[in-house]
């Protein structure tokens, strides 16, 4: 998966758009990344997930500080978030 542009990898991240970078410096975005994150962010606590996202990952993995905790799927994942979905 390393090296694949962004926007493939999370495509229902609708942050990432049309980038085709395989990294994103967050920091060199400056105040306009965090504007975007925090009108993204409060659009979810407005109408949840399923209203932000175009689309969703069949599967994936949690991850937490970088290691991988374990896989999950589509329902798990659905399961976790329902409360803001």
């Amino acid at each position: 998966m390393k090296g694949k542009p962004l926007n493939e990898l999370y495509s229902f991240c609708n942050g990432l758009g049309e980038s085709t970078k395989t990294e994103v410096e967050f920091k060199a975005l400056g105040e306009k990344h965090y504007v975007k994150v925090k009108s993204y962010f409060e659009a979810i606590k407005k109408k949840g997930f399923r209203h932000a996202w175009a689309s969703w990952p069949d599967k994936g993995v949690l991850a937490l500080q970088g290691k991988v905790l374990c896989e999950i799927s589509e329902k798990d994942f659905f399961k976790c978030i329902s409360v803001f979905a």
